[in-house]
């Protein structure tokens, strides 16, 4: 299993894990009802707002790791055939 094949299995791990998934969640939450409270603060709906993005990003990154290692692993199939 080559190092990307291997980081995508980790990425992997992860987005199938209901403990990781169900905090993102409670965070996500957590943030969106901040964001939407009318009576929060400026700086708590900014910081909510930051927040949301990164976890976008977070999912972004594991799906893209997940992504590379199928990328790879087609790589390697089509090189067994030639």
């Amino acid at each position: 299993m080559s190092k990307v094949q291997d980081i995508a299995a980790q990425a992997k791990r992860l987005q199938n894990d209901d403990t990781f998934q169900s905090v993102l969640q409670e965070v996500r939450e957590a943030q969106m009802a901040a964001f939407l409270d009318a009576g929060s603060i400026l700086e708590t709906r900014e910081e909510a707002h930051v927040i949301i993005r990164a976890l976008g990003e977070i999912e972004r990154v594991i799906t893209s790791r997940i992504e590379n290692g199928r990328f790879e692993q087609h790589k390697d199939q089509h090189r067994g055939n030639d």
